[in-house]
Parts: C-alpha cells; sequence; structure tokens
C-alpha cells in the first residue's frame, strides 16, 4: 500500500466527498484530522490495517467501506 500510494483503495463518491469535506474542516480547525494522502499513508497502521483482516490481495479492496472507517462504523 505504501508502494502504491492510496490508489488502490476503492475510493468512491462518497469516500471522496467525506475526504474533501474533512480536508476543508482541518484546514479552518487543525484539531480535526488530516486526511490529506501524506497523513493517511503516515498513519495507515491505525486507521486502515484494523480493517484488512482477511484481505489477502489487492482484488479483495474494493469491498473496503471506506466511509465507515471515519464514521465509526468499524
Amino acid at each position: 500500500m505504501r508502494r502504491s500510494s492510496l490508489q488502490l483503495l476503492p475510493w468512491g463518491d462518497g469516500a471522496r466527498r467525506l475526504r474533501e469535506r474533512l480536508a476543508f474542516v482541518h484546514a479552518h480547525d487543525a484539531t480535526w484530522p488530516d486526511v490529506g494522502d501524506a497523513a493517511l499513508l503516515a498513519s495507515l497502521d491505525d486507521w486502515l490495517v484494523p480493517h484488512l483482516e482477511g484481505t489477502a490481495q489487492a482484488s479483495d479492496l474494493p469491498s473496503l467501506d471506506l466511509p465507515s472507517f471515519c464514521s465509526g462504523g468499524a
């Protein structure tokens, strides 16, 4: 994942919009999380790895529900 950046993840419209909203809020209030690519890559172990149980290969990634990771659905 670190070598391919975040391009392997299923960033659907909902996930992209959520990241845009969070980035806007973070730009105005730094107490909100940074969801830029660099910040997400630096913290993969915290937000992504726990959701990869049972994921053996890149073709399993489209089943991930990325917006739920931020909304407490995990």
